[in-house]
């Protein structure tokens, strides 16, 4: 009987390690399914998304020598009824070719903070890597003398992981444009500058009410040294409407990489 005790005990303490090991494993299974689940929730969505973008630009594309409208108008790639009424805070889609930027544009409601959607999903949801997004002091047409644009740099290329592309200089002069989609306009920017610049607030650096605040940010990206390649035949001024695509750069936390192109061409929507 006396030899059972020490066996039993054993078996107990068995069962206490496995129930234990098994309880810390479903709670680090609870904890990375909460924190990447909305993720790839996310990534799934644009990618279906995406799927349907591509497929009813390449049936335009396609259909384009057929059609009789002249080049001031185009059909549409975007259903924006169907998407706003799913996520009304988008107000347009990005897409530049040659990487995997092909998203929607997001700017948050009067009641969220200006940066609501850099840590949330499309669906609201706490998570990295947030949305493509403009922040709410800006005009939602794209009307701005300046636009941004943020996106986090992503490791798998996912949001703005591809930017960097544009600091390969062969990259950079072989895809020299980029288009804004909204519900009733395609806007196509020609790229002027790739160039990496200190972390401040561009809205708050510089005043976009004022001449001269345009015309610094155009002299700081255009001959800062920390330029990249830039596009010489192109000479912005104060009159003209940009957008500025602002992403982290992975090891250098303190700096950002931006790619700034000119509105060059405005397409309306046919309806």
């Amino acid at each position: 009987m006396n030899g059972e005790k020490p066996e039993k005990k054993k078996k107990s303490l068995g069962w206490f390690i496995f129930l234990l090991l098994l309880l810390i494993f479903a709670l680090s299974s609870g904890i990375v399914i909460k924190r990447y689940y909305p993720r790839c929730e996310a990534e799934w969505k644009y990618k279906s998304m995406q799927k349907e973008v591509d497929e009813k630009r390449k049936e335009n594309k396609k259909d384009q020598s057929k059609d009789s409208v002249s080049d001031d108008s185009v059909r549409a790639n975007v259903d924006f009824k169907a998407l706003k009424a799913q996520y009304p805070d988008v107000i347009g889609w990005l897409n530049v070719p040659g990487t995997e930027i092909d998203y929607p544009i997001l700017m948050s409601s009067k009641d969220k903070d200006t940066d609501y959607y850099l840590r949330r999903t499309i669906d609201e949801k706490e998570s990295l890597p947030g949305c493509i997004y403009v922040e709410k002091e800006q005009n939602r047409d794209f009307s701005d003398f300046n636009t941004i644009i943020y996106g986090h740099n992503m490791r798998n290329g996912t949001m703005f992981g591809t930017l960097k592309r544009f600091r390969d200089e062969q990259f950079f002069e072989e895809h020299p444009e980029f288009t804004v989609e909204t519900e009733d306009r395609l806007m196509t920017y020609k790229i002027y500058v790739s160039v990496r610049m200190d972390d401040r607030h561009l809205l708050k650096s510089y005043d976009q009410s004022t001449e001269s605040g345009k015309e610094q940010y155009l002299k700081d990206i255009g001959s800062g040294s920390d330029s990249y390649f830039h596009h010489s035949d192109l000479k912005p001024t104060e009159n003209d409407h940009l957008i500025t695509l602002s992403t982290c750069i992975g090891q250098d936390p303190s700096h950002r990489f931006l790619l700034v192109g000119v509105l060059k061409k405005t397409q309306t929507i046919q309806q």
